[in-house]
């Protein structure tokens, strides 16, 4: 059943189960926006029926980045709950930490970038650690973690209305 993305809307409610992958080089970490979007977030997506979590977030590097990946350990399990106009959002995140080939310059190079998945415009930018009080980050748990790394996967659950 490959391609079927598990995200599915019971009602007012809609259920997500999302890999995320988390790249941090030279106290820099990558994050990206839909063009639209006021908030930056960590590049991932929909994990699909048959995948594992860590086989989605290699796909989707290579789908929004173009780029292979190394998948790391896991570092958070997430359970979300954001209460939005359209949909109650419930959502299960597990982020990975990820590195690029030591053959790849694309850590190297810290301009923004753009690319297009789908429909949707991403614009990308490595942001240094030290600056992420700045920035407008979901889910807001990770302006914190980015800078603290667990030793070992952690449970974060996150309540936002």
């Amino acid at each position: 059943m490959s391609g079927s993305m598990i995200d599915f809307t019971l009602g007012k409610a809609r259920f997500v189960y999302r890999a995320v992958g988390v790249a941090i080089h030279d106290e820099h970490v990558l994050l990206h926006r839909f063009d639209d979007a006021d908030y930056w977030i960590l590049p991932g997506g929909r994990v699909e029926m048959g995948e594992t979590a860590s086989e989605a977030v290699a796909r989707e590097m290579r789908e929004e980045l173009g780029q292979e990946v190394t998948v790391g350990r896991l570092l958070w399990i997430a359970e979300s709950f954001l209460k939005a106009e359209r949909h109650n959002l419930h959502s299960i995140g597990l982020y990975y930490a990820i590195s690029f080939p030591p053959t790849s310059d694309f850590h190297r190079d810290r301009l923004p970038f753009t690319t297009v998945d789908g429909r949707a415009h991403l614009s990308f930018a490595w942001h240094p650690l030290s600056a992420l009080d700045a920035l407008t980050i979901s889910p807001p748990f990770l302006r914190r973690y980015l800078r603290e790394l667990p030793q070992s996967p952690m449970h974060i659950l996150d309540i936002r209305n």
